[in-house]
């Protein structure tokens, strides 16, 4: 087993970015997908080789690293957003010469809400409208599991950044 924790994590490190490169450049596939095939690889079969003091440095640091993403994300976001909101102040501006501060306010903020909570019914209706066939497929599913996954769906990181990338892409791009 292996016993020196930065090793194990050095080792860790290098087979993400190595997957990440392989793929991409050699294999012409994506990336990220590649870095999350070996996570889940290293996951199932490496913990198990690797000594306790170990598995407690490796799983210490890939947490750090995480909160480390996330918060650079969401604060790069942020950033995004209020460069975003600026612009279309201003392209709003320039059409209607005037908007006031709660104008935009009730425009852009108060359907948030009611947005979520659309999506939120229409992700459950989808759930509970595909139980029958999922149960066909051998899949046991109850109510009790298909709210955890009405609530367990895609949000986060990965949402936002995704919607990220569409608010910055050309309209022409979108159409």
């Amino acid at each position: 087993s292996l016993q020196e924790p930065v090793l194990v994590v050095a080792f860790t490190v290098s087979l993400a970015f190595l997957s990440f490169l392989i793929a991409l450049e050699t294999l012409n596939a994506s990336g990220p997908v590649a870095v999350t095939v070996c996570g889940l690889w290293m996951s199932a079969t490496g913990l198990s080789s690797v000594s306790g003091n170990a598995r407690d440095k490796l799983l210490s640091f890939w947490q750090t690293l995480t909160f480390i993403s996330n918060a650079l994300l969401f604060f790069f976001a942020g950033v995004l957003t209020i460069s975003l909101l600026i612009s279309e102040i201003d392209e709003v501006k320039l059409k209607a010469r005037e908007v006031s501060p709660i104008g935009f306010f009730l425009a852009a903020v108060v359907p948030l809400p009611v947005i979520y909570s659309f999506r939120f019914l229409l992700r459950g209706f989808w759930i509970l409208l595909l139980i029958p066939f999922m149960r066909r497929l051998d899949i046991k599913i109850d109510l009790k599991k298909a709210v955890f996954l009405n609530f367990a769906a895609l949000r986060g990181a990965v949402n936002l950044a995704m919607v990220l990338i569409v608010a910055v892409m050309p309209r022409t791009e979108l159409a």
